[in-house]
């Protein structure tokens, strides 16, 4: 097996003012069109612009000269999905999010704005309204140096010929930016160095070279963006701010296919197989069950949780937890304001409570469009807009739990070594991210023990507590839905065979959506109808009756350690390629007994 380098091909771009990538939103007070800056006020180019010129000389020295073929330049930079598919292959190369003016921009004043007019071409005078005022960072004729990054991981001869065609591929692209074809962004010169980049080594500290639970704390090094369910617009992604534990499982099985057989004991515990087995079906399950990594001050050793729904504002006692009053009402004389109402103000007060090292981290508007390769203008119908998140100071926590897996010391081994160098490729913006393993990390907020014959379960991310044909009316039927919660937490609990530890539901506080979409429906469900998945959102609580509350700790205490499983008959069950939502990823975390209310200040209602 040949073993692959860690390999960092560092780029500069000698261009000639004037240059202009354009930026979305504001640029400033009468100008139409601004130079792009990233997320800390640097003049930039965003990767997806170098990528795709990239890519364009590619295609033309192809055109030219047959080289270099379709089939290395998709290795390599990547392929589109075909019409109506979702299939796209991604490139193996990682390019750095922005590429960034080494000169630093002239001062306001010093450089005037550019005027540009179109031209009627009945009357041959300045047309109606169609003076263009653009900012001008850098007197005319001025040398301005981009620089940036990409990263792979190759063989000695891969290196070298993908050395080549970088070279040739830069140099041969004629300018950068926009108006190129009025003389902006001329390129003088461009240069490609190659360097190693081993990264840097993970040593396990003792205590954790066989643990069965660990904590993984990661730190993005682009910004990235994991798209929210569909906001009624096909072309703004809006971000979540936490990363999945299916995106960290992804990125780790896209190391183990780039070098198959190097991390053996991994490769099980994720259940890759190599592309001829999988061609067959037989797929093992994943055994590494990783969860939703959560941001926080960089350094912080809690996990944030999230804020249930039994929270409520009062307005003269602040905030309150309703955990346990069953029925509607008032508490303690005032009328409740539950979060699905709450202001700006209630929410951060709420978080400051329960999430004192929880960070919400900036985030930042991309506007992106595809170009026509016939006219190198924008296509047609291709504009979108992307948010954000800017990593800047904070880190991510999430825990992985080995506990299904046989002997975790050489996953954990494999770990260490794998996570040497940056995972890739996470989420749209493909980003890196740096991880380290650590002590697994607790909750913000600390569990009391059970106590008598309830609990009280906090879902910490969405689960399918719902069975598959389960419908009530619009109103939201409370006799029905009750009914299926509480069949849901019997069977989950044992309750087919009559076990005395069964969970039987008091009273509930949940709410509920839709997952699917096409994308779902073409991969875990081919040839069937469509039929969205009804999802218990995260926040959502019950309070359930215990029969046999000693019966019941060790089944709690998993539950709170790897999620809960599906319900039986769901579609999918536990198969990873039918059913994206299950506890391996992330998904059915919870929390047993969390004390809410110390954690307000006061005592529960």
């Amino acid at each position: 097996m040949t073993q692959l380098q860690p390999i960092r091909f560092e780029v500069k771009l000698e261009l000639t003012s004037p240059v202009l990538t354009k930026a979305a939103g504001a640029v400033g007070l009468g100008i139409d069109a601004g130079m792009l800056r990233d997320p800390q006020g640097n003049s930039a180019f965003h990767f997806t612009h170098i990528k795709g010129k990239l890519r364009e000389a590619w295609c033309e020295l192809h055109r030219l000269m047959s080289q270099p073929d379709p089939d290395f330049m998709a290795r390599w930079l990547g392929s589109e999905s075909e019409t109506g598919g979702f299939e796209p292959e991604r490139g193996e190369l990682s390019f750095d999010a922005y590429w960034r003016a080494k000169e630093p921009p002239a001062k306001p004043g010093q450089v005037p704005p550019r005027y540009r007019v179109r031209i009627d071409p009945e009357t041959g005078a300045a047309a109606d309204g169609a003076l263009l005022v653009t900012e001008s960072p850098w007197p005319a004729g001025a040398p301005v140096t981009f620089t940036g990054s990409i990263h792979g991981r190759l063989t000695d001869e891969e290196r070298e010929n993908l050395l080549h065609w970088l070279r040739r591929g830069f140099n041969l692209i004629p300018a950068f930016g926009a108006n190129k074809g009025q003389g902006f962004g001329r390129l003088a010169k461009a240069t490609v160095q190659d360097h190693p980049d081993p990264g840097t080594p993970i040593k396990l500290p003792s205590e954790l070279r066989s643990a069965t639970r660990v904590g993984l704390r990661i730190r993005p090094l682009d910004p990235f963006c994991f798209a929210r369910l569909a906001t009624g617009t096909q072309n703004h992604f809006v971000t979540k701010t936490m990363i999945p534990g299916a995106a960290v499982i992804a990125a780790l099985a896209r190391r183990c296919r780039a070098e198959p057989g190097r991390f053996k004991a991994l490769e099980g515990a994720i259940g890759f197989v190599p592309d001829s087995a999988a061609a067959g079906g037989n797929i093992p399950p994943l055994k590494l069950v990783i969860s939703e990594a959560r941001p926080v001050r960089k350094d912080a050793k809690e996990r944030p949780i999230v804020i249930p729904l039994t929270v409520v504002s009062l307005p003269k006692a602040g905030l309150k937890d309703v955990t346990h009053i069953s029925e509607p009402g008032t508490v303690g004389g005032e009328v409740p304001t539950f979060q699905v109402d709450w202001k700006d103000g209630d929410r951060e007060r709420a978080q400051g409570l329960l999430n004192p090292a929880a960070e919400d981290p900036h985030k930042y508007l991309l506007i992106r469009t595809a170009i026509d390769p016939g006219t190198l203008t924008s296509a047609e119908g291709k504009l979108f807009s992307m948010e954000t998140v800017v990593p800047d100071e904070c880190d991510w926590l999430a825990n992985l739990d080995l506990g299904e897996v046989e002997d975790p010391a050489p996953v954990l081994r494999d770990l260490a070594i794998l996570l040497t160098d940056s995972l890739t490729h996470l989420g749209k913006t493909k980003a890196r991210a740096s991880v380290t393993i650590e002590a697994p990390f607790e909750p913000s907020v600390k569990s009391r023990p059970v106590q008598g014959d309830t609990v009280v379960i906090h879902l910490q991310t969405p689960a399918a507590l719902l069975p598959d044909d389960f419908s009530a009316p619009s109103t939201g039927d409370m006799a029905e839905l009750h009914a299926a919660y509480d069949l849901a937490w019997r069977s989950l609990s044992g309750d087919t065979n009559g076990s005395s530890r069964c969970l039987l539901l008091r009273h509930f506080f949940a709410a509920q959506q839709l997952y699917g979409g096409a994308q779902w429906w073409s991969r875990c469900t081919p040839g069937s109808t469509y039929r969205p998945r009804l999802m218990t959102r995260a926040g959502s609580v019950f309070v359930l009756r215990v029969q046999d509350p000693a019966g019941a700790t060790a089944l709690l205490a998993q539950w709170q350690r790897t999620g809960l499983p599906q319900l039986p008959g769901i579609r999918g069950g536990e198969d990873w390629r039918r059913n994206p939502w299950i506890r391996q990823k992330g998904y059915g975390e919870i929390l047993v007994n969390p004390d809410i209310a110390s954690a307000l200040g006061g005592a529960a209602s």
